[in-house]
């Protein structure tokens, strides 16, 4: 369908929308609700970054009444995380793991185009300390040498690699972002090795219990900076989810 010129569509909004048929004059009752979320312009100061097959950062909430000038101001009505993690990625926030796809994002053609996944997280956040935590994987990004010239393995520093946006609208209508940048850290999981067809190698002992929790302790000879993945094709395009 198409929308009447007097609709414009802004970016980063949800909408929902019903539908009604007629049939011989008669008109039906409306469909349920259903609802989606318009891509934002950018992903703002979001950085592709990589190295490490396990993630991290951690990011405040208020405990408080909403600060004076500037920060965060009350508590979020409002969160979206936006992510891609090549080859594919599960995404974790204070323990919970977030949607229930497997193998996401959809595979594309990467050096041309790149699929980012939308999740509302508000339910997921705490007030305080607050943790993300991304697990990388192959998938068909990294099983062979076609676009990112590394072995099954994942080559010295690995091929896989994260952008990651979370969106938060705070009670005064205040914005605040919280992105991936090389000021998060990384280890190498338990899963020392992934493939599209030959499965994962697991070593259970390197799994680490509330890893991707505030309760978790970071271990900082475990844990590394991230670095920058200059060689990944362009911004995340595409919401799916």
């Amino acid at each position: 369908f198409e929308l009447p010129p007097s609709v414009t569509l802004k970016p980063g909004t949800d909408y929902a929308w019903r539908v009604q048929t007629v049939v011989d004059g008669d008109l039906s009752t409306f469909s349920t609700p259903l609802q989606f979320t318009t891509a934002p312009l950018s992903l703002g100061g979001a950085q592709w970054i990589g190295g490490h097959n396990q993630l991290r950062s951690n990011f405040t909430l208020p405990t408080g009444p909403p600060t004076v000038a500037g920060g965060w101001r009350g508590k979020p009505t409002r969160a979206r995380a936006y992510i891609s993690g090549l080859g594919a990625f599960y995404l974790y926030i204070n323990g919970q793991k977030i949607g229930d796809h497997v193998l996401d994002p959809p595979q594309t053609v990467y050096p041309k185009r790149v699929h980012y996944i939308v999740h509302d997280v508000l339910e997921a956040l705490v007030p305080g300390e607050n943790v993300v935590g991304v697990l990388l994987g192959n998938y068909k990004w990294g099983y062979t040498d076609v676009w990112c010239n590394m072995t099954a393995a994942g080559g010295p520093d690995g091929c896989r690699a994260l952008i990651f946006k979370l969106e938060l609208t705070m009670e005064d209508g205040t914005v605040v972002e919280h992105v991936s940048t090389p000021d998060w850290v990384g280890r190498q999981s338990p899963v020392v090795f992934d493939h599209l067809f030959h499965g994962e190698t697991y070593d259970a002992r390197r799994e680490i219990e509330d890893w991707a929790s505030p309760e978790g302790v970071v271990d900082p000879d475990d844990w590394h900076p991230t670095h920058l993945m200059d060689h990944i094709p362009g911004p995340a395009q595409d919401s799916y989810g």
